[in-house]
């Protein structure tokens, strides 16, 4: 990975976007509600800015995106927010999202391939009330069977989370919970 274009790109992103929350981030407008709330992790809104590049560019055809983007000096780091239990989402709708993202930061920022190698993509869900507590963290930090040909090709992490979880290990940490390992 180029630190150097992820930094230009950084600092792109700093003078033309106004930075969010991880809580505003996981805002569900269908169902009014915020998956991770009172953590105001600074990233980037990243369908606002897929939303304005792409009115910029005149393209009538939005890319699929996912909601944050958090970047230090040298890791990207996608956040995909869905307000579902974990059997509910569709796997392909999170890949297309990612594809789209990483296609758009390709094309309007001039990144590469290996800008993204060694990225990091959240996929945090609502948790399933069923689900016992003594099952509550086999799943994080690993990839899931389903996202691993995505994380192949992109030579990224893909990490599932449940958003309560999530939300608890950013109020601790303050940080995202892969960028301090």
């Amino acid at each position: 990975m180029s630190s150097e274009r992820i930094r230009v790109f950084k600092n792109r992103l700093d003078s033309e976007f106004d930075v969010s929350t991880i809580s505003n981030c996981s805002w569900d407008d269908a169902q009014s509600v915020t998956l991770v709330s009172n953590v105001n992790l600074p990233v980037y809104n990243f369908d606002s800015i897929v939303q304005r590049v792409t009115e910029q560019t005149g393209r009538f055809l939005t890319p699929s995106s996912v909601d944050g983007l958090y970047i230090d000096d040298v890791n990207l780091i996608f956040i995909e927010f869905k307000n579902q239990i974990w059997s509910k989402i569709k796997s392909s709708d999170v890949q297309l999202k990612v594809h789209e993202s990483i296609a758009l930061l390709k094309l309007k920022y001039g990144l590469r391939d290996e800008d993204f190698h060694g990225s990091t993509v959240y996929i945090v869900h609502r948790p399933n009330p069923d689900t016992p507590s003594t099952h509550r963290h086999f799943h994080s930090l690993r990839t899931p069977d389903k996202y691993k040909f995505i994380e192949a090709v992109f030579n990224l992490n893909v990490i599932r989370y449940r958003a309560d979880d999530f939300e608890k290990e950013l109020m601790e940490q303050k940080v995202l919970p892969l960028t301090r390992l």
